[in-house]
């Protein structure tokens, strides 16, 4: 799992969030598919307090290996 967001001042028992991007629908969007996901993560955890954990599914943004829907599915799963 890539980029983790802790609130200031974080402790044990908060709530926490996945935070997925979108499926890549046109040719080579699977490049910019998780730009900015760590952004929203950031946002997420400064203004509800929770824990974020965000990633790039493989074969997006910069993660090894090469889109699929099984593969999206594998990293749900993970």
């Amino acid at each position: 799992m890539a980029p983790t967001t802790r609130p200031p001042g974080t402790t044990v028992g908060r709530q926490a969030l996945i935070l997925c991007h979108g499926f890549p629908a046109v040719p080579g969007g699977a490049t910019s598919a998780a730009l900015t996901i760590e952004q929203l993560g950031d946002r997420l955890a400064a203004s509800l307090g929770w824990l974020v954990f965000s990633f790039a599914f493989r074969g997006c943004g910069a993660s090894e290996g090469n889109f699929s829907l099984e593969g999206w599915l594998a990293d749900v799963r993970a």
